[in-house]
């Protein structure tokens, strides 16, 4: 009995002690406490404790457009600056090694054969982009071209904090979250005019530096010079600015307000379309062949299509100086007319919101802010009304039609389906990519006139 007395006492005991501990738990639970809990480091850094860069920089081997080996560059450029470290810039070798397990740490640019890449392009929309942290991979694509461009600016200015050409962070202080997604769309900017109740698009990227460039005097060159100044005017702060006689004054108030002008020049001697294409070559996605006949509505459809083929337009005169530049043919229209252009599946990518008649005997008026916005554009040049009416009848209601001054007997037309027609002066016939972004204020006068 006094075994069994024994072992008794000792359960006793266990269990006395089990629900001392069980009461100090729960005590403890039910209290507040100052231990402060671990905080873990959420983000990726680009650059190890000894200072070399994690990332590199990868963009597509086979068929890699313009665009987006440029934007490449950019943010080559851009991340060697703010992180002051070396960073690799390469291509993904090809298709055959889409899985690279030998360099985890990649910033994927464009649609590269990474399985990354192809997995986050799909499903995005027309002209939107991606940017995004897959594992140790860093995605950024888009569904175009321009796409990718403007995701890549992003990435530029709000991952590494790049603001108006100089870095606001740096080194080890540049990082990125682990679960880091942004969606975004390229878009062109707007200029608000406050002088009436609208809206017209602007240049995306105000220039700050103007190449000025002498008008070339033959039409071919003059049609590709114009298409060229808007593919730029929607990339970056440098753009190019054709000279005329009639537009010295405005080149002067440009000036004023800051815009740096460099006037291009090789041993005194002005730069030919040939040397503009060659210097930019490396952003253009190729060209479109067109008619050198300036009245064929081949070239309407060129122009209209050089905004969303990333591609300058070219003529038979002249296509020698784009081939010479490097440039492929993205699309021969030089057989087709404007009702091939509204049968093709790209007369859906026209913007409704904006069209451009540029009149009579004005080539090559507003080209480059045709291309620049991507909107419609074509010259009737017929009689009849209806007729007219009906080129234009595809844009939304409260749409705009920028014209010449030949054209505002046609106002009432055009009311008719609350289309607003505005005659341009001839101060702003060339060169508009470029106002619209540097001088809102003067462009609105132009359209609308002065306050009273």
């Amino acid at each position: 009995m006094k075994k069994y007395r024994c072992v008794g006492h000792r359960v006793w005991a266990l269990l006395l002690c089990a629900a001392v501990l069980l009461s100090a738990v729960m005590v403890l639970d039910g209290c507040e406490t100052n231990v402060e809990q671990p905080v873990f480091d959420t983000r990726l850094n680009f650059i190890t404790n000894s200072g070399l860069s994690i990332y590199r920089i990868v963009y597509p081997k086979d068929h890699c457009p313009g665009t987006v080996l440029g934007a490449a560059e950019e943010l080559h450029r851009v991340m060697t600056e703010v992180l002051g470290v070396d960073v690799a810039l390469t291509d993904d070798h090809g298709s055959a090694n889409a899985d690279d397990g030998l360099q985890p740490y990649e910033i994927l640019v464009g649609c590269t054969a990474r399985s990354e890449s192809q997995n986050a392009i799909s499903g995005l929309g027309p002209d939107e982009y991606v940017i995004r942290v897959v594992g140790h991979k860093i995605v950024i694509v888009g569904s175009s071209n321009r796409a990718t461009l403007a995701g890549v600016r992003h990435f530029i200015t709000q991952v590494l904090g790049y603001v108006d050409g100089a870095p606001t962070v740096t080194g080890a202080d540049v990082k990125i979250e682990a679960n880091y997604s942004v969606n975004g769309w390229y878009e062109v900017s707007h200029v608000v005019n406050t002088v009436q109740d609208t809206t017209l698009p602007g240049a995306p990227f105000c220039a700050k530096t103007l190449y000025v460039i002498p008008m070339p005097k033959n039409a071919s060159d003059r049609l590709t010079a114009t298409t060229l100044q808007g593919l730029i005017a929607m990339q970056g702060s440098e753009q190019i600015y054709l000279k005329t006689e009639e537009n010295k004054e405005q080149l002067s108030a440009l000036a004023q307000s800051g815009v740096v002008l460099y006037e291009k020049t090789d041993s005194e001697q002005p730069w030919t379309t040939g040397r503009l294409l060659n210097y930019y070559a490396s952003r253009l996605n190729g060209y479109i062949l067109c008619s050198s006949e300036t009245d064929s509505e081949s070239q309407s459809v060129a122009i209209s299509l050089a905004h969303h083929l990333g591609a300058v337009v070219v003529t038979e005169k002249n296509e020698s100086i784009a081939q010479a530049a490097g440039l492929s043919c993205v699309l021969d229209v030089s057989d087709k007319d404007d009702a091939w252009l509204r049968t093709s599946g790209y007369f859906s990518l026209m913007r409704k919101t904006l069209a451009v008649e540029p009149g009579i005997n004005t080539e090559p008026a507003l080209i480059d802010y045709v291309v620049m916005t991507g909107c419609y554009y074509y010259n009737y040049t017929g009689v009849d009304d209806y007729m007219h009416l009906q080129q234009f009848k595809f844009l939304d209601e409260g749409a705009y039609l920028l014209t010449v001054k030949e054209q505002l007997n046609r106002k009432l037309s055009f009311d008719a389906i609350n289309v607003r027609l505005y005659s341009m002066p001839s101060d702003y016939l060339y060169n508009l990519s470029v106002i619209s972004g540097c001088m809102p204020r003067e462009l609105d006068e132009a359209l609308f006139g002065k306050q009273s």
